[in-house]
């Protein structure tokens, strides 16, 4: 679904866009996300769940182990 479909503060039952890594040395890596505007190529703000902007628009997902 397109960005723009989106309606603030409904819930969405998830978004799946896969992504495989190239050839990734073994590690433990820092996943991020960001959006921006396909006009414009401007990143969206971010904020937390407090409120809290986020810098530089990139929300942290969390870590992922490659063996």
């Amino acid at each position: 679904m397109c960005a723009a479909q989106w309606v603030r503060g409904q819930a969405r039952e998830g978004i799946v866009d896969a992504h495989s890594l190239p050839d990734v040395p073994a590690g433990t890596y820092m996943l991020k996300i960001g959006m921006y505007d396909a006009v414009t190529q401007v990143r969206f703000a971010v904020s937390a769940a407090d409120g809290t902007v986020l810098p530089d628009g990139i929300l942290p997902l969390g870590t992922i182990a490659i063996p």
